[in-house]
Order: C-alpha cells, then sequence, then structure tokens
C-alpha cells in the first residue's frame, strides 16, 4: 500500500512555541523541520507531549542552520507541536513546520536519511526508495533567494519566509516509482543552502494463512489420520 501525503503545519517564533498539527489515516508518520539561526538552543521538540526523534541536522553548528526530526506513529487529531529552547527570552529566529504521511510502516519507517549542503541556484538531494515508497525533501537557506521552483513531478507543500527574515524554508514530498528519488529545488539566485531528504517506507499488508486439518471417515466406519 503506497505511502500518502496527508497534512501539513507552520509556525514561527523566537521563544517556546506550539504549532497545531492534524494527523489523521492508519500507520502515521510525522516529519518537522526546523530553520533557525542559533542550532545551539533547540533543546526539544514533541507532538502531543511525545519526544521526537531527530533524523538531522545541517549547516552552521552555531548559527543558521536545517534540523529535521520524526515521530512514528503519532496521535490523531489536532495535537500541538512543541519546540522548546534552553535559553528563554533570547531572540532566535525559527520557524517550523510539521508534515505527516499515512501508510508508512511502523516497524521500519524509514530508509536512510541524507543530508546535502552547497552554495548555488539549486539545493538538491537523491534518496533510495522502492516504489510506492514516500520521498520528503527539506532545504532551507538564510540568504534572500527571490523567487524558487521546484523539480518536475514533485508536489510542494512549503514555500514562505522564515519569521519575516531573509532565510527561507521550503518542503516538497513525491511518490518513489524506482531504486532513487533525485529531488530539488530552483533558486533564482545562488545562495548557501542545506538540504535533508528523508525517505518514508510504505506499509505492507502482512496475510495470515490458517491451516486445518481434517479426518476422513473410511468405509468401514473407521476414521482415517488427520
Amino acid at each position: 500500500m503506497a505511502v500518502t501525503y496527508d497534512a501539513t503545519s507552520s509556525g514561527s517564533a523566537k521563544d517556546t512555541f506550539n504549532v497545531s498539527h492534524t494527523c489523521t489515516g492508519s500507520n502515521g508518520y510525522l516529519i518537522v523541520s526546523l530553520r533557525t539561526s542559533d542550532a545551539t538552543d533547540i533543546s526539544g521538540v514533541t507532538y502531543d507531549s511525545v519526544s521526537m526523534t531527530q533524523l538531522a541536522s545541517v549547516g552552521s553548528s552555531t548559527s543558521n542552520r536545517h534540523i529535521v526530526y520524526g515521530l512514528v506513529g503519532p496521535s490523531t487529531g489536532a495535537n500541538n507541536i512543541t519546540v522548546t529552547f534552553s535559553t528563554a527570552g533570547k531572540i532566535y529566529d525559527t520557524h517550523c513546520r510539521g508534515s505527516s504521511f499515512a501508510n508508512v510502516d511502523q516497524t521500519t519507517p524509514l530508509g536512510t536519511v541524507v543530508t546535502s549542503s552547497g552554495t548555488s541556484n539549486d539545493p538538491n538531494v537523491t534518496i533510495t526508495t522502492t516504489t510506492d515508497d514516500m520521498g520528503w525533501c527539506g532545504a532551507s537557506t538564510n540568504d534572500t533567494i527571490g523567487s524558487m521552483t521546484i523539480g518536475s513531478g514533485t508536489s510542494i507543500y512549503l514555500n514562505d519566509t522564515a519569521n519575516s527574515t531573509t532565510g527561507w524554508q521550503a518542503a516538497s514530498y513525491q511518490l518513489a516509482t524506482g531504486a532513487s528519488l533525485a529531488m530539488d529545488f530552483d533558486y533564482s539566485v545562488s545562495a548557501d543552502w542545506w538540504s535533508v531528504g528523508v525517505p518514508l517506507l510504505q506499509h505492507v499488508p502482512v496475510t495470515v494463512f490458517q491451516q486445518h486439518s481434517y479426518r476422513i471417515r473410511l468405509d468401514d466406519g473407521g476414521l482415517g489420520a488427520p
């Protein structure tokens, strides 16, 4: 059963903040991507008070950075994504995006997460997949990029400025049809960028067969072995 896109949400803040996100469907997975101006000060991310796992972090070790968290089997319904900072009252421009998917394997939900970075007008990442997996790609920059488009065949759902500053965060998703997905964005100008690719593996229903034993009545009235 192919992985399907569920929903997205967003929010920006400078201290601890909540972003309401609604997960629906079965066998879900939630991805939260953050573009922050101080990577050292994020102390954790939760959804419905359940801690999320950091999947990747790419960019400057102390300042502008793209960080991605994930959670298998998130609670359904409307709940808060909560991003917590270790130092309250300090000004950090952080932009948060949540995106959820359904029909994701709950035992091994992800393939190999890939990060990349560069200075160009083409943020890109290639991930390993199989048919009916879903590829998610997030990219961010602290530069002014003017405008942005996405690669052919990719469905975009995030494209905006982070906290009304010059930083951008964007993400896309695409259903896999083969052994790999090359996902990219096109900026109108060259910029420093960081990108993360996450392969979401499809849930395969298990078919259970039942074995039955029968005893056959013989002509003499006896019972044969099952």
